[in-house]
């Protein structure tokens, strides 16, 4: 077996315990990890054998978890700067480890800290959707998605999986979903095949039926109540206006996802119409873009929100 390497940063000299995961070596302080967290603390109370692993004179002991969550872990631990509370801005994998590890060792400061940087890409209305990149303290796009959705399903997060699973479906190709993709070492992160199932259906019915209904302001009906034209003439103006725009959005229907088909910004650019045209279409897409939301978590077997949102504040009741 390869000696293992210490890690930059999370070896220190005088370390009194060597914590080994993989090929990776940490040498940490034993009594600061036992008063941070039950699990080591029990760990450590047991003597260690007259034979055990030593590297540079301390114990080894080795660890079956991710090399790189055990990494993330640690620093967090050690480095208050590493992982500050939200809003500070982090990163997916440095979210995913410490919430595995903050959960395995019962470090529940850490835990609800990870919690809460995750449920920040996460929210409760849709009308925060569209704008969440700007609150959120982490970004992700394209195939780690589907970390996302295996993270949620494995620690029980259930309120961020109908999102997640939606950003699969728009961010992922349908090789990726069908095959998985490779990441850190070439691992392949993939879906189990019911959920594969899943994702291929919705992503059929998200571009299809479910991102047309959003955009049916633009459409239906022809001539909207209350329109101010005074005559046909007056009123085409304001339909074909709407025409207009709904015939550009056909043209990013089949590859722009509904949350995201029309956002605030597309209103700026909508042709003239009269005020009680532009008032009756914002009601007609709110409500529509209400239903959508609505509707996830059904799409994805997931209950619905209320239900969710009960469980996030379950899970978050206490943070700091």
């Amino acid at each position: 077996m390869s000696h293992p390497s210490p890690v930059e940063g999370l070896w220190f000299d005088d370390g009194t315990l060597v914590l080994q995961a993989g090929n990776w070596a940490f040498r940490v302080y034993g009594g600061f990890l036992a008063q941070r967290s039950p699990v080591f603390h029990d760990m450590l109370q047991f003597p260690q054998p007259v034979d055990c692993d030593t590297m540079d004179s301390c114990p080894v002991v080795q660890l079956s978890d991710d090399k790189r969550d055990l990494e993330y872990f640690l620093r967090a631990l050690f480095d208050h700067e590493f992982f500050p509370p939200y809003p500070a801005k982090t990163e997916f994998r440095t979210i995913s480890g410490v919430l595995r590890l903050s959960t395995k060792y019962q470090v529940d400061s850490l835990r609800k800290r990870a919690l809460i940087h995750l449920s920040s890409y996460f929210p409760s209305d849709p009308v925060e959707y569209p704008t969440v990149s700007d609150s959120s303290s982490w970004i992700l796009e394209g195939p780690e998605w589907l970390r996302v959705v295996l993270l949620g399903k494995e620690m029980g997060l259930d309120w961020i999986l109908p999102l997640a699973f939606y950003r699969t479906v728009a961010y992922c190709s349908a090789e990726q979903i069908l095959n998985g993709a490779p990441f850190d070492e070439e691992v392949n992160v993939e879906l189990d095949a019911a959920d594969k199932l899943l994702c291929l259906e919705q992503s059929i019915a998200l571009t299809t039926s479910a991102s047309s209904a959003v955009i049916d302001f633009l459409w239906e009906p022809s001539v909207l109540p209350g329109c101010e034209g005074r005559d046909d003439r007056e009123q085409w103006k304001c339909t074909k206006s709407r025409y207009s725009s709904r015939k550009m959005m056909e043209k990013w229907r089949s590859i722009a996802y509904p949350l995201k088909l029309w956002v605030p910004e597309d209103w700026a650019d909508l042709s003239p119409v009269c005020g009680s045209c532009l008032a009756s279409m914002k009601t007609a897409h709110t409500a529509a873009v209400r239903l959508l939301w609505d509707s996830l978590p059904q799409r994805f077997g997931l209950g619905d929100w209320a239900t969710l949102e009960q469980i996030k504040a379950n899970a978050l009741e206490g943070s700091p």
